[in-house]
């Protein structure tokens, strides 16, 4: 029921941006269907000056203000209750197209994006344009803002995050003023405006460097789980021997489909039945031939085909969601895992000469299936200790967890390997060597259906080993927040960049009355500091003494 208080406020909000601009008072439900959040004020702008006339509506009342794209994200990211949510998807650019290809006086090509661009549209515009933003998103259904501003990744030994391609950005601060920031004008700055959770503004487009078009060959290779996860060496050489290296783990995979089958009616998977070593990973490489011979080059009708064969798997995965048959009977996970990884191999032995941007973009239609993430990034040490230990800590849970009849990794484990971020906030700093870091980052997670049973008892328990691996720290758009202990953790690992961000932010202007935050982020990055806040009566929240004792604003 809405209350009388927030109809008022809705009316107050209508009065304050005028006719052209809708208030509506409705709840939110986020992609993963694992946030809904009621009784908010709902905005759907079209222009500038929509945007800029609900972000000064919203300081005048006192209010905060966030915005949304394809709610890709899983975390508490989004406004809180009470509060303002805009949907960018209507958003139409007022100088120029929605995205834009220009040349740099020292020849090197950008492309501006409006911030509500997805990666498909401009994943199109690249291969048209014949450039390449060398790495991204495996989805294409997110945006262009949504994939940049919780400092996302994508894969390559030698590929910065995806929010270091950000050169320029406009955004909308709290004055409802169209701000620039810029690596040319203030790098300090833009460090800080790269990965930012909105907490700069509303963000209006952005500029991104690319590079001439990238022919690229996608090759896939099926080795022992003993030769990767518990061969540090024989990884390593996979690694650094190519250009971009993503790893598959699907748990049970080298049990006997008889095996699979009599744990539907034991319920559980004895020791002796399953010996995770002798798994296979599916490796997926990408590397960029010298001279190419593109006689070679893949047709587009095998991007339709394969975007069709991609189709009817996740209708075929969406109906086995629709009927909870892995939630009602979790013991037919072992036999579902095993098929699942037949499958990808069966489809995925063979070679692709393509343009990056398909091998960048290899899975269409992943967003069909939701699916729970929770997702780590790790320093690579010269020895790959950090990521054989995160890997084997999965494994040994998830077999004692199977030898008790549990099975919650559902669908995979998965790892990306790359370089590093120069942003302040961006988990992959953590192989940044100006902080300590080898230059190379390992982002490895685990992935499971909706609904799985004793999900978040299964991620907090790999968590708390991850934790004790120096400089590990949580992606900031998957799912973290239900951690033990994970607000000190986050505090503590980003502790010297946290305190450039802030720092950074305050001298900017942008939002001294911090309309832009939500109650999750104020309490990690400004714990000691009051804010008003008419419906939620934030200055209430008292924050911990260990908050205290991290807060920038103290030291």
């Amino acid at each position: 029921m809405v209350s009388q208080q927030l109809k008022a406020l809705q009316h107050e909000f209508q009065s304050e941006v005028g006719g052209g601009l809708r208030v509506e008072i409705d709840s939110f439900t986020n992609w993963a269907q694992n946030r809904k959040i009621d009784h908010l004020l709902v905005l759907k702008p079209k222009s500038l000056d929509d945007i800029q006339n609900a972000v000064r509506a919203t300081r005048k009342l006192k209010l905060r203000i966030r915005s949304v794209g394809a709610t890709h994200s899983w975390s508490p990211i989004y406004p809180d209750a009470g509060n303002v949510l805009m949907y960018m998807d209507q958003l139409k650019r007022h100088d120029g197209p929605q995205i834009e290809l220009h040349e740099r006086p020292d020849g090197h090509k950008e492309v501006t994006a409006m911030a509500n661009v997805s990666l498909k549209d401009l994943m199109q515009f690249e291969l048209d344009n014949k450039v390449v933003l060398p790495t991204n998103a495996v989805l294409r259904d997110t945006t262009v803002a949504g994939t940049i501003a919780p400092g996302c990744h994508g894969v390559g030994w030698d590929a910065f995050a995806i929010s270091d391609y950000a050169t320029r950005m406009r955004i909308v601060d709290s004055d409802g003023n169209l701000r620039t920031f810029s690596m040319d004008d203030d790098p300090d700055t833009m460090k800080a405006v790269q990965c930012s959770f909105g907490l700069f503004g509303i963000m209006y487009d952005v500029t991104i460097r690319v590079e001439p078009e990238i022919i690229a060959e996608s090759t896939n290779e099926f080795i022992k789980v003993d030769k990767t996860f518990y061969d540090a060496e024989n990884l390593r050489n996979i690694v650094t021997n190519n250009w971009s290296v993503e790893i598959f783990w699907w748990p049970f995979n080298s049990v006997s489909w008889l095996e699979t089958i009599d744990t539907k009616f034991d319920r559980n998977l004895e020791a002796d039945e399953w010996n995770p070593r002798e798994d296979e990973v599916w490796v997926k490489l990408v590397n960029i031939p010298e001279s190419p011979d593109l006689s070679r080059l893949e047709p587009n009708k095998t991007y339709s085909l394969l975007g069709l064969a991609s189709f009817l798997e996740g209708l075929k995965l969406k109906k086995l969601s629709a009927i909870n048959a892995l939630e009602n009977t979790p013991q037919i996970v072992p036999f579902f895992t095993k098929a699942s990884y037949s499958y990808t191999r069966s489809r995925n032995d063979v070679t692709y000469l393509q343009e990056l941007p398909y091998a960048i973009h290899w899975r269409e239609n992943i967003g069909m299936i939701k699916v729970l993430d929770m997702e780590w990034a790790f320093d690579v040490k010269e020895d790959f200790s950090n990521v054989t230990r995160a890997t084997q800590t999965v494994i040994d849970i998830t077999r004692r967890l199977a030898n008790e009849g549990k099975f919650p990794l559902t669908v995979a484990m998965e790892m990306r390997w790359m370089k590093y971020s120069d942003a302040y906030l961006c988990p992959s700093i953590v192989g940044n060597p100006e902080y300590g870091g080898s230059g190379h980052t390992c982002h490895l997670e685990v992935l499971a259906y909706q609904n799985t049973p004793g999900w978040e008892s299964f991620c907090n328990e790999i968590a708390q080993e991850w934790m004790k691996i120096p400089g590990s720290r949580p992606h900031w758009a998957k799912q973290w927040e239900f951690i033990q202990g994970i607000d000190e953790h986050i505090q503590q690992v980003y502790q010297p960049t946290m305190c450039k961000f802030v720092a950074a932010l305050d001298q900017s202007g942008v939002d001294p009355d911090g309309i832009f935050l939500n109650n999750k982020l104020q309490s990690l990055i400004f714990p000691g500091r009051q804010y008003s806040n008419r419906m939620l009566n934030v200055q209430d929240t008292k924050p911990t003494d260990k908050q205290q004792g991290r807060s920038c604003d103290i030291l």
